[in-house]
C-alpha cells in the first residue's frame, strides 16, 4: 500500500532494511539501473522520516537563520536551503563552530567537485559563510570599469575579465595591455602583454590567468 502519509517528501523518507546485525538503508524510490534489492526470509523493512539536525547559519546567505536539514548533510545542503549565496558570499573558507571547536572549510563542492563532501554537520553548528575575496579588478578604457568577484569553483583569466567588463571602450586596444599585480612585500608589479595574440592565435601565455586583487 506504499509509505504511509507524514507530510514528509519522498526524498525525506528513509527505507532500511535490516537483516540479523546488518542494516542496510535504501532510496525510498527505486533508482533507473540501480540492481534491485532482494528480500531474504527474515528480514525487516522499517519507512520512517529522515532525521534532522538543527543548524544555525549566518554571513554571506540570502537567508541567515536557524534550519532543520536531513542528517549527514553538508554545507552545500545548508546553504541551498537558506536559499544561496548573495552575490559576495563564498564557501571557499566557510568557518563551523562546534562548542568550543572551530572548523574552516573548503565547501565548493558543488561548483568544483571538491570541497566539504566527507564534513557532515551536526546539531547546534554554527556556520559562517564569509565574504568572496576573490576579486579581480578591470579600469581604463573597458566599457564597463570596476570591481568583478570570480565565483567559486572558477578560474579567470584576462579575456574573461574583459568579457565581464563588456569589452574595450571606443578608444581600448588589446596590444598593450597591463597587469597590476602585488609582489610577496606588497609593492605593486606592472607586467604588459598583448592580449590580441591569444584571441587571434590561441597564445595562452597572453592570456594570464588572474589571481585575487590583480588590476587589469
Amino acid at each position: 500500500g506504499g509509505a504511509a502519509s507524514t507530510g514528509d517528501l519522498p526524498e525525506e523518507m528513509v527505507l532500511t532494511v535490516k537483516r540479523g546485525p546488518e542494516t542496510v538503508r535504501l532510496p525510498l524510490n527505486p533508482e533507473p539501473g540501480r540492481p534491485e534489492f532482494l528480500l531474504e526470509a527474515g528480514d525487516s523493512i522499517y519507512i520512517e522520516p529522515q532525521k534532522k539536525v538543527r543548524i544555525t547559519v549566518s554571513g554571506h546567505v540570502a537567508s541567515p537563520g536557524t534550519y532543520l536539514i536531513r542528517e549527514g548533510a553538508g554545507i552545500g545542503q545548508l546553504v541551498a536551503t537558506s536559499n544561496g549565496l548573495t552575490p559576495e558570499g563564498s564557501l571557499r573558507g566557510t568557518l563551523v563552530m562546534r562548542g568550543t571547536d572551530v572548523y574552516r572549510v573548503d565547501a565548493t563542492g558543488p561548483a568544483s567537485g571538491t570541497g566539504d563532501a566527507s564534513f557532515v554537520l551536526e546539531t547546534g553548528d554554527f556556520v559562517y559563510v564569509p565574504r568572496n575575496d576573490y576579486s579581480v579588478y578591470a579600469m581604463g578604457e573597458v566599457a564597463t570599469p570596476g570591481r568583478f568577484i570570480v565565483p567559486d569553483g572558477q578560474t579567470w583569466r584576462a579575456a574573461d575579465l574583459l568579457a565581464k567588463a563588456n569589452g574595450l571602450s571606443g578608444q581600448g586596444t588589446l596590444r598593450r595591455v597591463t597587469l597590476l599585480r602585488a609582489g610577496s612585500d606588497g609593492k605593486i608589479v606592472p607586467s604588459k602583454f598583448n592580449l590580441d595574440e591569444f584571441l587571434k592565435d590561441g597564445v595562452l601565455a597572453s592570456n594570464p590567468e588572474l589571481m585575487p586583487g590583480d588590476v587589469l
